[in-house]
């Protein structure tokens, strides 16, 4: 494989002769696309790619995957489901889609290590403690990327003129920007359906900006996933039905999260200890995780309840509900807020409970 081209493809360093600002108007798509990215590189993301808005293949996929009952309660993907399909339902005018990509890894130990007996970053009472998504650590993305994202576009219309559109989205608009990320060079879809970079991993949050530009596109990456099953294989509930394919009902995620059901079902018991917040044993394991670099920003380090709090702390935390509440504020734990954490906790403990019936 020609590691200096998925160099090129995955967008982690470019170079474009002279101010990509000026001359202040669009020049030609290649030239173009080379500006676009380098503005956003400017702006501190890490990865930076231009594709075509679709729709693509890959779209009609959300369709399938709600026809089986895939998607759970989460009813704002059915409503929007046509526009995900197609983004030129969302933004007529666009052509050209810039995706960009931040890093959030962090130089703390992942999940899988942290009750690992073996491993030197375990923690001694590591049976005490709940898990929180890496994602979830910091401030939340969407304010991070989107504030990154507004002064990319104020730069953009200063490079290419007034006669020209952009759009911004961080993880909030009917777009799907993993399918998007990929048709820009920013990796493959993997088997856990995740964005994998060559060079970066999957330690990345995603913001989309649609524009009028006609870009030339970054190219694809190729899939590289081989015949690793590492993700699958790890998946305490059997959320993979297939490579490729996610149930996202069986998810730790989206039980811990995404959910609106207050009663855990009876076949998805065992595995959801002890998250509390999210799940990333699939990323942990990816092999292209192994030297995935590190995040610049401190915004997305270990916050309120940190990486792994202990038990007795997230309870003593959740017993002041509006404080809590306000505590969570501009993180990504508020999305669930104190209710859901709640919620998780009286699960683990129903999960504990029948466990200790067992016995």
């Amino acid at each position: 494989m020609d590691t200096e081209n998925l160099r090129g493809q995955a967008a982690i360093s470019l170079s474009v002769d002279g101010d990509p600002l000026q001359p202040g108007h669009a020049t030609n798509p290649a030239r173009d696309a080379a500006r676009v990215r380098t503005l956003a590189l400017q702006q501190g993301y890490s990865l930076a790619g231009v594709g075509p808005i679709g729709p693509h293949p890959e779209h009609v996929h959300l369709q399938e995957f709600l026809d089986r009952g895939y998607a759970g309660t989460m009813d704002y993907l059915r409503k929007t489901a046509t526009k995900r399909m197609d983004p030129s339902e969302v933004s007529p005018w666009a052509r050209s889609a810039l995706v960009v990509g931040l890093i959030y890894e962090t130089p703390f130990p992942h999940t899988d290590a942290l009750i690992d007996p073996e491993s030197d970053q375990a923690y001694p009472d590591a049976d005490e403690r709940l898990w929180i998504s890496r994602y979830g650590w910091g401030r939340d993305y969407h304010r991070v990327l989107t504030r990154m994202n507004r002064r990319l576009v104020r730069q953009l219309k200063e490079a290419f003129g007034p006669e020209h559109d952009f759009r911004q989205w961080v993880d909030t608009g009917p777009l799907m920007e993993k399918v998007l990320a990929t048709h820009a060079g920013l990796g493959w879809m993997a088997k856990n359906t995740l964005v994998v970079n060559p060079m970066v991993g999957s330690w990345f949050f995603l913001g989309v900006i649609l524009t009028s530009l006609d870009l030339q596109p970054t190219g694809a990456v190729p899939d590289h996933c081989g015949s690793c099953t590492a993700c699958l294989d790890v998946c305490p509930t059997d959320a993979f039905v297939e490579p490729y394919v996610l149930d996202a009902t069986r998810c730790i995620s989206y039980r811990t999260i995404e959910t609106r059901e207050n009663e855990l079902p009876v076949d998805q018991s065992s595995g959801l200890a002890p998250h509390l917040f999210g799940c990333d044993l699939c990323q942990d394991v990816c092999p292209f995780n192994r030297k995935s670099p590190m995040t610049t920003l401190n915004d997305f380090h270990p916050r309120n309840l940190g990486e792994a709090p202990r038990r007795a702390d997230v309870d003593a935390f959740l017993k002041r509900p509006e404080q809590a509440r306000e505590r969570l504020i501009g993180t990504p734990l508020k999305r669930t807020g104190p209710e859901g954490l709640q919620r998780t906790v009286r699960w683990l403990d129903e999960v504990q409970s029948k466990d200790g019936d067992l016995e």
